[in-house]
């Protein structure tokens, strides 16, 4: 898929830019701002669905927009539309670097997790408590080793602050 090429600044909006970079005019930079919003919302629904909510995500954008437009250098040659969108991309994955999982399972391996976990949801409960993992193993055609592997990684994910007390 070809990212689509990043809209040219309208007249209005180049003059703006050229009152910015001239005399740092805060309501300049603002209008400027304003009008690039629509690219970072753009930019921000791509990103959408990936554990964080889509205002929070406009919301980076929107700063990585801000950052654009504070650090834009007419004098290199691109675009102001061009250079917010790859700062405003860049602001959106270090987000989502710095807010995800501190643990990433393979991929196979969190497929087997979410599998053992919705079957276990669909059974029903087991008089005395005790495990189920050959009953799970037998629906998914695994080993009971492979399901309790699968739920020992889940719950290695359960990652807490050492500054936390301990549960129980």
């Amino acid at each position: 898929m070809r990212p689509t090429p990043a809209p040219e600044l309208r007249l209005d909006e180049r003059r703006l830019l050229d009152r910015w970079v001239a005399q740092r005019d805060p309501a300049a930079r603002d209008d400027l701002v304003r009008g690039l919003l629509p690219l970072a919302r753009r930019l921000a629904r791509r990103y959408d669905g990936m554990g964080e909510s889509l205002e929070d995500l406009v919301q980076v954008a929107a700063i990585g927009l801000m950052k654009a437009v504070d650090r834009y250098d007419p004098a290199r040659g691109t675009s102001l539309p061009g250079y917010a969108e790859r700062m405003v991309e860049g602001e959106l994955r270090h987000h989502l670097r710095d807010t995800g999982p501190l643990l990433h399972l393979p991929r196979a391996l969190h497929a087997r997790l979410m599998a053992v976990i919705g079957t276990a949801a669909r059974l029903p409960p087991k008089p005395g408590g005790g495990s189920r993992a050959e009953e799970i193993a037998a629906i998914l055609k695994l080993t009971p080793a492979e399901v309790i592997d699968a739920l020992e990684a889940g719950s290695a994910l359960d990652v807490r602050s050492l500054d936390q007390p301990a549960p129980g």
